[in-house]
């Protein structure tokens, strides 16, 4: 369970999940590597204070690939 308040700061949040699961990837597969990574690398300059609106257009577009390409039956790849 994750407990949040106002005082959280979703990016923040987001960077945390997806560092964790970038450093958890087994990397075989290149959409689940090549993705996290990109993204990992967006939201810490936006964490940093670096971010630009085309960060935020590329993760913006990341997310919405990335929801296609993860929506096929992964099965043994991710086992």
């Amino acid at each position: 369970m994750v407990v949040l308040d106002e005082d959280n700061c979703m990016v923040d949040v987001a960077r945390y999940f997806v560092e964790f699961t970038h450093s958890e990837s087994c990397g075989k597969w290149c959409a689940c590597r090549v993705g996290l990574n990109k993204a990992l690398r967006i939201l810490n300059a936006v964490t940093t204070g670096n971010g630009t609106m085309e960060h935020l257009l590329a993760l913006d577009e990341l997310s919405r690939n990335g929801s296609r390409m993860f929506s096929v039956r992964v099965g043994p790849v991710c086992a």
